[in-house]
């Protein structure tokens, strides 16, 4: 019954063998670039147009953790830090802080 099934079944969407090779690509070099830049202050834009500023605290192959000090709008003087896992393909610009 499960055999049927697989051969019933159709793929709805199977990504490019060159798009796979060129995100596979950027993403090895972010993971070199973000690794040579441990404990550096950074400010990430993503792809969706959001912006974050923190320390790159670890980047594995496929996440950038970013350590960031966050106000809560709901609170006066209420800061918090937090580590956002942003996923390395779709980080845009990535710029050092001094």
């Amino acid at each position: 019954m499960s055999e049927q099934r697989d051969n019933e079944a159709s793929v709805i969407y199977e990504a490019n063998p060159q798009h796979t090779a060129t995100v596979q690509e950027i993403r090895e070099r972010l993971m070199k670039m973000c690794g040579g830049h441990m404990h550096r202050f950074v400010r990430v834009q993503t792809i969706d147009g959001h912006v974050y500023e923190g320390m790159i605290l670890h980047v594995d192959q496929h996440i950038l953790y970013l350590q960031c000090t966050i106000q809560d709008p709901r609170s006066y003087n209420s800061r918090f830090n937090a580590i956002l896992p942003l996923v390395l393909f779709e980080l845009l610009v990535i710029t050092l802080l001094l």
